[in-house]
């Protein structure tokens, strides 16, 4: 009988393992998914601009570190449009584009860490 006992033990163990286990993920997962978002851009996603404009601007929904945000503009012809590093001031980054006239699609990418220190990116 004792070792019945022993094993009802352990199974009953092994059963409330993994609800344990998966509700610890559940209290944690809300902090773990806050990863930094991008909230808006200047020129929005998909604009049609009579001209190159003189700078992006991408604003995220956490704070930003200058060592830490990298933002890109590639030019129609594979080319970087950018003049300068990117610019760091709180929640928004912002890139200066050299002074081209060249007509076509911009490509603007961007990798910034989010403040539960996980790199997010997007273009």
């Amino acid at each position: 009988m004792y070792v019945t006992d022993r094993r009802a033990v352990r199974t009953a163990a092994r059963a409330l393992v993994l609800p344990i286990a998966l509700a610890a993920l559940a209290v944690a997962a809300p902090r773990a998914a806050a990863h930094t978002e991008l909230d808006r851009s200047s020129p929005g996603a998909n604009a049609e601009l009579a001209g190159l404009p003189p700078r992006v601007t991408l604003t995220f929904s956490d704070a930003m570190t200058e060592e830490y945000a990298k933002v890109a503009v590639t030019s129609p012809d594979g080319k970087s449009a950018a003049s300068g590093e990117p610019r760091v001031s709180g929640k928004t980054v912002t890139l200066a584009l050299a002074p081209t006239s060249r007509a076509g699609r911009y490509m603007v990418g961007y990798r910034v860490v989010s403040a539960d220190g996980h790199p997010v990116s997007g273009s």
